[in-house]
């Protein structure tokens, strides 16, 4: 597939660019939805958006210069050439959860509920940024022989196991019981889904131990995801036996 979706003499489109873009498109609508359940307008929520945007794409794109920095040595400056492609998107969410904390801290809000809030719509945005991997023609996976295709389209499956993830979290945010359940339990599932897709990809990986670079991050965010579990559960223990001393 051509990762040029449109060709001019002055620019040319990529299709990972168009897929981004959508990405954080799908972002903003799905939290302007869910702000509303919270009494939060759309100019609060594109404000936030706008924080998560530039905070996640300078991790996504930081972590992938310092993994692939002998790539970058001889021109420096292809670093800043994001259309080509190259975020890693365990920086990404790194930046992202770093953005929301310095604004929630700006505007006085409660950090775990816009974490609740982000956690919905991000499987949908990185579904769709998958996409975008797949028309690039980077993070693909290892020969195939079962289908027409040479590769497993790993992109692919981790879009479709994102926009499910999405939905069941859509689903489970109003019927919440704590503020934080959400991000805990993204953090369980998308950890098991993106361990498993890395048994199938094909590209260079950073390896440690046996495993790659990103399943070993898989591990620590599940662990993270059984912690924060944990703590949500004695923190509400912990309030009650408070309301009743």
């Amino acid at each position: 597939m051509d990762p040029i979706a449109i060709r001019t003499s002055i620019i040319n489109v990529h299709w990972y660019g168009i897929m981004m873009a959508l990405a954080f498109l799908a972002s903003l609508i799905s939290c302007i939805y869910l702000g509303k359940k919270i009494g939060r307008d759309a100019g609060f929520m594109s404000d936030l958006i706008t924080w998560i945007m530039v905070s996640s794409i300078f991790g996504a794109r930081l972590a992938y210069v310092l993994a692939n920095f002998s790539q970058f040595e001889a021109a420096p400056i292809t670093m800043l050439y994001l259309w080509k492609g190259g975020l890693v998107y365990y920086g990404g969410f790194a930046g992202a959860a770093i953005g929301i904390i310095l604004f929630a801290r700006s505007r006085g809000e409660n950090l775990m509920r816009l974490y609740d809030i982000v956690c919905v719509a991000l499987p949908l945005s990185h579904a769709l940024g998958r996409v975008g991997c797949y028309m690039n023609g980077c993070c693909f996976g290892k020969p195939t022989h079962w289908s027409s295709m040479a590769v497993h389209p790993v992109q692919l499956y981790e879009a479709a196991l994102n926009v499910l993830l999405f939905f069941g979290l859509l689903w489970y945010f109003p019927r919440k019981k704590r503020d934080g359940s959400v991000v805990v339990a993204y953090m369980l599932v998308y950890a098991s889904i993106r361990f498993c897709i890395e048994f199938l990809r094909g590209d260079e990986r950073i390896m440690l131990g046996g495993l790659t670079l990103a399943q070993v991050t898989s591990i620590v965010m599940f662990a993270g995801g059984i912690a924060g579990w944990m703590w949500l559960i004695n923190r509400e223990r912990r309030n009650f036996s408070s309301s009743r001393g």
